[in-house]
């Protein structure tokens, strides 16, 4: 099975239309970007996008090696990361570990989601902006 990325990033162009912030692809240490907005650092997205395809091999890593034959979670095929300039969702390659491809998006367009973290947040920390940021996004980009 071979990835469409190409595919891919014209869906989410598409569909998620001026909220989509950029798509990458990882294949081990390599990120190639399909797409990215206009308004957004290079050098900085680049920086991120690496600690990023890093954080998600060493995700799915741990989960093999610390499972066993009755905790097997090898299988883990996204996630989801939330930061205070949007989301990243990651959709690892199922059969290589070692890649996959990420896009991230703007609040808008996971504002369900958003709702529900702000809302459990509230219950646990008593504070109800625990996972919106202050600032507008745009000043979060400087």
């Amino acid at each position: 099975m071979s990835r469409d990325t190409a595919a891919l990033t014209t869906h989410l162009r598409e569909r998620l239309g001026p909220n989509l912030r950029l798509v990458f692809d990882y294949q081990g240490a390599d990120v190639t970007f399909s797409y990215i907005r206009d308004d957004l650092p290079r050098d900085l997205v680049r920086e991120r996008c690496e600690l990023m395809a890093d954080l998600y091999q060493n995700e799915y890593r741990e989960l093999v090696e610390r499972g066993d034959d009755h905790v097997e979670l090898n299988s883990l095929t996204a996630s989801l990361h939330l930061f205070d300039i949007g989301l990243i969702l990651n959709l690892r390659d199922p059969q290589n570990p070692e890649g996959g491809v990420a896009f991230t998006f703007d609040y808008e367009t996971g504002s369900r989601l958003i709702g529900f973290v702000a809302e459990c947040s509230e219950v646990l920390y008593g504070d109800p902006h625990h996972t919106v940021p202050d600032d507008p996004l745009s000043k979060l980009l400087e």
